[in-house]
């Protein structure tokens, strides 16, 4: 089945004014002019929010899926800041008792 192309404003504009399918798009003929997807900058997060979200999870008892959803966060980035931090723990744990 055919779907109507949406146009949208972009360089590739010119280049596809057709009728295609939205499972195949032949990209090959843009030649140099093709579609470019828009980058997604990071979030970053200082360390100091990083240690209170951490907190806020060991000591609340929760589920760190929990606390990323009421902070905002992708479930797993919280785990593996609370994981990072166990680890961290362990290593200076074993520096210590050397």
């Amino acid at each position: 089945m055919l779907y109507p192309l949406v146009i949208a404003r972009s360089p590739c504009d010119e280049a596809i004014q057709s009728w295609t399918s939205p499972k195949s798009v032949d990209t090959y003929s843009l030649g140099s002019e093709r579609c470019q997807m828009a980058k997604r900058r990071r979030r970053s997060y200082s360390d100091e929010y990083k240690r209170q979200a951490v907190d806020l999870a060991l000591s609340s008892g929760r589920s760190a899926k929990s606390v990323s959803k009421e902070l905002g966060l992708d479930g797993s980035l919280l785990s593996r800041w609370v994981k990072e931090r166990s680890t961290v723990a362990a290593w200076i744990a074993s520096l210590r008792s050397q």
